[in-house]
């Protein structure tokens, strides 16, 4: 769950987040189900839903995930 302060853009890493994915997952049999293709079909699933905005970095290893303001009316859990 996450909650985005008025005024403030928050700005996740998509490799950061995949570093950081739990190691129990109920909608997988095992961890190894969830590959690194489904968790990038499921992230332009959410941008398209929930008006996330993601752009390359500049040395294109990872992805910036722009989560829209308070303001742009996103709050709760994604």
């Amino acid at each position: 769950m996450f909650f985005i302060l008025k005024g403030v853009q928050e700005i996740l890493s998509f490799k950061n987040m995949l570093a950081n994915f739990p190691g129990e997952c109920n909608f997988a049999a095992t961890i190894s189900d969830i590959s690194l293709h489904l968790c990038f079909i499921c992230l332009l699933h959410l941008a398209n839903e929930k008006g996330l905005s993601i752009q390359s970095c500049s040395n294109l290893d990872d992805l910036d995930i722009h989560l829209p303001q308070a303001d742009d009316a996103l709050s709760g859990t994604v």
